[in-house]
């Protein structure tokens, strides 16, 4: 006859009234509250069941599994130990012990376990994708790789493909992650490639047309970032157009943020403003509307309004950076020196003593994860001081010392940050750059973590410095990839026509076109 959990857990109890230490009511009732995931029930009747029963393997197990769950590691190692005792053939128990002696920091112990669980030979899919992530959890990558394509001569499914392509993709083995992509027809992560890793953006853009009447959303407002990276304003402006018509998801927001920023790398600032007033009518609250609202006022000259607008900022958050220099800038225009020095002074004292509390907290919190005697003294040796420190950041503290005619400080500042310490190997200057971060060099919103060589590039343009800016794109020049190069060649021709040095200009220009990128754009 049958019965429902409820009424087994009531029989069983019942027995239990009467004898305490019959063990089939105590597996019935540790089963029956596993069944209906009340696991801390279920604990207590196991443990009690084990009191008896000492030889369970399937049991011992179960608890490990609790007790792993509940973050009680040390005593969950015991629990599996004790199962492997009575039954050393049970994969899944090893790899659980495994993933505990990770939780312990202990991946020597962890390696020896899995090992074992490899010795097993599983024909099982999905606990070979199990051991492959245990060993990528350890940094062994390469037997990872080892151990499925081993599997995949004999099986192949999708969910191992897939294992497999992250795993390329995670040690930047690109070619071979691409190849098992395009097998899945895994467009997403092929254009998460194209765009962070290889910086293939013509691909990336082949991809992105394809779908864009699929998936207006993804596909065309990434499109239209490409776009404007490789300097193609006017398409970065139609792409981006066709996307807000017939996205059915579309964010009225994500898309005058967009506009605003290419209307703004076109130097049309009033018509980035008319975006960004927009935006402040829609959402007043918040503060990055104003503050850039107030940019692209001051560079329309615009300063009373502009001055309207940082104020607006600044009533939200009073040590925003961005509203905080046009503001003082906008004062300096209008000949209001007092007013826009005492910002000035604030913007320089706040990055210097942002910097020495960075310094300190990485001194603090980072020394501890240094494992080896090489990486404590790679550490002592390395100048803190401004690491992360964001691009806006360092921006407007150098635009500010520009206004106060400081020439000097922005040399000090970018001698610290730039002349001192490089690595030819890396695209990027060394000190910016994040070893586990790739960033997309004209993404929207820049990533306030690192800063790479082109966005130091364009800040000396910002700071009309354009021979320091030529420095920087020549310097990185080699180390880019094809299609990176479109948008460097064009900076290199713009910082040329800036300097009236158009014989130079020319000379870029056909360069440019030797190698085969179209320069129809360069004067836009």
């Amino acid at each position: 006859m049958y019965k429902t959990i409820k009424e087994k857990i009531k029989e069983a109890k019942e027995i239990l009234s009467n004898e305490s230490e019959n063990k089939e009511a105590l597996k019935t009732l540790y089963t029956s509250y596993m069944q209906i995931e009340n696991y801390k029930k279920s604990k207590i009747y196991l443990e009690k069941y084990l009191e008896i029963e000492k030889n369970n393997y399937n049991a011992w197990k179960i608890l490990g599994n609790y007790l792993d769950m509940y973050g009680n590691f040390k005593e969950a190692e015991k629990a599996y130990l004790k199962a492997l005792e009575i039954n050393d053939k049970d994969i899944r128990v090893f790899a659980n012990l495994a993933r505990t002696y990770i939780e312990l920091d202990d991946k020597d112990n962890a390696y020896k376990t899995i090992q074992k669980a490899i010795e097993l030979k599983s024909s099982d899919e999905t606990i070979t994708i199990e051991i492959s992530n245990i060993l990528c959890s350890i940094n062994k990558y390469d037997e990872a790789i080892n151990l499925l394509e081993n599997f995949y001569q004999n099986c192949y499914s999708k969910s191992l493909t897939e294992q497999l392509a992250y795993i390329y993709e995670t040690v930047h083995s690109y070619d071979n992650a691409v190849e098992l992509y395009k097998l899945l027809y895994d467009e997403k992560s092929l254009l998460n490639i194209y765009l962070y890793s290889t910086n293939q953006f013509k691909e990336a853009a082949k991809i992105c047309r394809k779908n864009i009447y699929r998936d207006y959303y993804d596909y065309g407002y990434e499109l239209a970032d490409i776009y404007l990276f490789l300097g193609y304003s006017k398409k970065a402006i139609k792409i981006l157009k066709l996307a807000k018509d017939n996205d059915k998801h579309f964010y009225m927001l994500a898309y005058m943020e967009r506009l605003a920023k290419i209307y703004e790398s076109i130097k049309k600032y009033s018509k980035a403003a008319y975006m960004r007033e927009k935006m402040a009518d829609i959402d007043p609250d918040e503060e990055i509307n104003w503050a850039y609202l107030s940019k692209y006022r001051f560079l329309s000259n615009d300063y009373d309004r502009a001055i309207e607008a940082a104020k607006e900022a600044l009533k939200i958050d009073k040590d925003y950076i961005v509203p905080l220099y046009y503001l003082a800038a906008s004062y300096k225009k209008q000949g209001k020196d007092k007013k826009a020095y005492k910002i000035y002074n604030k913007l320089i004292s706040n990055f210097e003593n942002r910097a020495e509390i960075l310094k300190n907290f990485y001194y603090k919190n980072m020394y501890k994860y240094c494992e080896t005697e090489e990486e404590k003294e790679d550490f002592h040796n390395t100048d803190w001081k401004y690491e992360r420190v964001s691009k806006e950041e360092l921006l407007y503290t150098l635009l500010s010392y520009k206004d106060l005619v400081e020439y000097q400080k922005i040399k000090e500042v970018f001698n610290d940050y730039i002349y001192r310490e490089k690595d030819n190997n890396k695209k990027d200057i060394h000190f910016f750059e994040s070893k586990n971060i790739k960033t997309y060099m004209n993404e929207f919103h820049y990533n306030d973590g690192y800063i790479t060589s082109i966005e130091i590039g364009e800040i000396f343009e910002e700071l009309e410095m354009y021979e320091e800016a030529l420095f920087i794109y020549f310097d990185v020049l080699n180390k880019y990839s094809y299609d990176e190069k479109i948008g460097i060649y064009h900076r290199l021709y713009s910082c040329y026509k800036k300097l009236n040095k158009d014989d130079l200009a020319k000379e870029i220009l056909n360069i440019a076109k030797d190698i085969g990128i179209n320069t129809n754009n360069f004067d836009e």
